[in-house]
This record gives C-alpha cells, sequence and structure tokens, in this order.
C-alpha cells in the first residue's frame, strides 16, 4: 500500500490553531501528533515509532536524527468558522462545562477562542493524505494502517480534544452494528462504553449538542461520585489533572455519526496514565452505569428532577 486517503467533515466545534492563535485551522502537526499517539496506545514500541513517524538525536545518544517515512498532507479544505453566540454563554448554560477551558484559555493574552474565527464550526472539512516514503516494515506499516483507521473511526483534533470537542467523520458512515465491528476489529484492547435507553437501545441524537450534552452530564455524574481533579486542578485522577504537572484524561468523550445518527461514545486509555493517576474502580462505576441528562450540579431544593435516565453500557 503506498498511500491513504480520506474525506473528512468536522461533527463538533474544532479549536486547532498555529502560530496565530485567532486563527482556527486544520494543521497536519496536529493530525500528525494523533496518530503517533494512537500507533502508541495500540501497541507501537520507540523503535517502531522512531521507524515510521521520525525521530530527534537527543544529548547522550548515539542515535541520529531521523525523518518520518509517512508524508501527511491536508488539501481542499472547506473551513467554516463559528458564531460566538453559538456556544454556551454562561456557567449555567448547557455545555458550559465542557466547553469552559476553551472559552478562557489564551484571554490573558487577548487571544479569545469563542469569538471568529477561533474555531472551526460542524461542516468544515478536509481530505486527509498519506503516502510513504520509504519502505516500511510489515509490523509497523500495518500498525500504522491500524492507527490511521483507529483514528478516523475514534479520533479527535484541537483544544479539549479528550472532552468531545474536534470531532469528525468519514463521508460514507457506518452503522450502530458496522461501528460495534469496527471497534472489536481494530481497538480490542481499548475498553469503550456507549450511552444507551433503559430499555438497552443505544441512545441516538438528533444532533451533535445533544450529543455533547449526555456526555457532560456523565462526566458530571462521574466527578460528583468520587473521581474528581480537585477544586484547582491539582489531585491525581484518571480524569487528568491541569496544576502540579499537567496529565491529560484517560477517559475520552466522542460524539459519533452514524447513518442513524449521533451516538455518544466513550473509551479509556489507562496506559497513557502516571501510575499514581490510575484507578480500576473508574471502569467497574461505568459499567451499566445510570445517570440523567442535562447536567446539573446537585441542589438540595430540586424536589422533582425530570431529567432522562439513561444508561452507560459496555460497547461489546
Amino acid at each position: 500500500m503506498n498511500e491513504l486517503k480520506t474525506d473528512l467533515q468536522l461533527i463538533t466545534p474544532c479549536f486547532c490553531a498555529g502560530a496565530d492563535q485567532r486563527q482556527a485551522e486544520i494543521r497536519v502537526p496536529s493530525i500528525r501528533g494523533q496518530l503517533r499517539w494512537w500507533f502508541r496506545v495500540l501497541g507501537g514500541t520507540l523503535d517502531a515509532e522512531r521507524e515510521v513517524f521520525g525521530g530527534i538525536s537527543r544529548q547522550g545518544e548515539e542515535e541520529k536524527p531521523m525523518a518520518s517515512r509517512v508524508c501527511l498532507r491536508v488539501y481542499d479544505v472547506q473551513n467554516q468558522y463559528g458564531e460566538e453566540h453559538e456556544l454556551p454563554k454562561s456557567a449555567n448554560s448547557p455545555l458550559s462545562y465542557l466547553f469552559y477551558y476553551a472559552k478562557v484559555s489564551g484571554n490573558r493574552e487577548n487571544i479569545f477562542r469563542f469569538r471568529k474565527p477561533g474555531w472551526l464550526a460542524p461542516g468544515s472539512s478536509f481530505t486527509l493524505h498519506a503516502s510513504f516514503r520509504h519502505h516500511l516494515e510489515s509490523s509497523n506499516l500495518e500498525l500504522f494502517i491500524r492507527s490511521w483507521q483507529t483514528f478516523l473511526l475514534l479520533g479527535s483534533l484541537g483544544l479539549r480534544q479528550t472532552r468531545g470537542l474536534g470531532a469528525f467523520a468519514e463521508k460514507q458512515l457506518p452503522t450502530f452494528a458496522e461501528f460495534q465491528q469496527s471497534c472489536r476489529k481494530l481497538c480490542p484492547g481499548i475498553k469503550k462504553w456507549y450511552v444507551g435507553n433503559v430499555n438497552q437501545a443505544p441512545y441516538i441524537c438528533s444532533n451533535w449538542k445533544e450529543a455533547m450534552m449526555s456526555l457532560e452530564a456523565v462526566l458530571g455524574w462521574i466527578r460528583q461520585h468520587g473521581f474528581s481533579a480537585g477544586q484547582h486542578g491539582d489531585l491525581p485522577s484518571p480524569l487528568g489533572k491541569s496544576s502540579g504537572g499537567r496529565q491529560a484524561s484517560a477517559l475520552h468523550l466522542r460524539p459519533v455519526l452514524l447513518q442513524e445518527g449521533f451516538l455518544p461514545v466513550f473509551f479509556y486509555t489507562p496506559e497513557i496514565l502516571a501510575p499514581e493517576s490510575r484507578n480500576p474502580a473508574l471502569e467497574n462505576l461505568l459499567d451499566n452505569m445510570p445517570f440523567k441528562t442535562p447536567y446539573r450540579q446537585k441542589n438540595a431544593k430540586d424536589s422533582v428532577d425530570d431529567r432522562s435516565e439513561l444508561v452507560l453500557r459496555e460497547l461489546e
């Protein structure tokens, strides 16, 4: 196989930028970084990763710099820049919990990401192309292709990509059954869940906002039941921490666009965590976890709770 190519369309807002942080854009380095991350998560060794993606020389080491054997290119870019009024307006608005960091990060440097052209709206599209400069060992080529396919299935781009932002879909949408089959084939070692109704059917949403609201509700429920990064983001947790040595979340929120509609999905990669952040109790909590959407803070004055009852189910 000499090349790979696919047409992609954003399905949730994407906060991605280059040198000019006020201008959102789809960038090859961001995509390369995500493919490299998937290659590692799916079992690639450091030597294999270096052969595929290249590497730099380090002080005290004999290894010479190595160029990447994979050439990535983005073209036919159709950007649709989002408007500020399309995003959560206040701290109590639906989705403000997921969008908060994207809204405030950079403001001190006069980088207001909510403003146009700071983010790309759903419907923005581009073509992604990969070609190979040199021969790759068959095992590394096979793993790169699987990383590519898993990235297209569950990947995302930009700021807060672990929280459902920057998600995309290929033009040819799978059915729920086909999505299940692809997950079993490509990443069987990664545990995944989907939001379901109480009657066990997948909770199919009509738009990305509805799907994100259910993901936000799950995340809020998890934080209220023993998994918090602390008031200042300083506690080791599978959900990550933002101070005292930043740790990315190992729990990923991902709306997936199927032929049936938008399906809210979670997947978990504990191997990226420092040992003190790992907690097997999280998986036990998520299995068949009941919750209610939309998310809201606990309030002792609530006498009636009329939110929808849903459940998190393992994607088998």
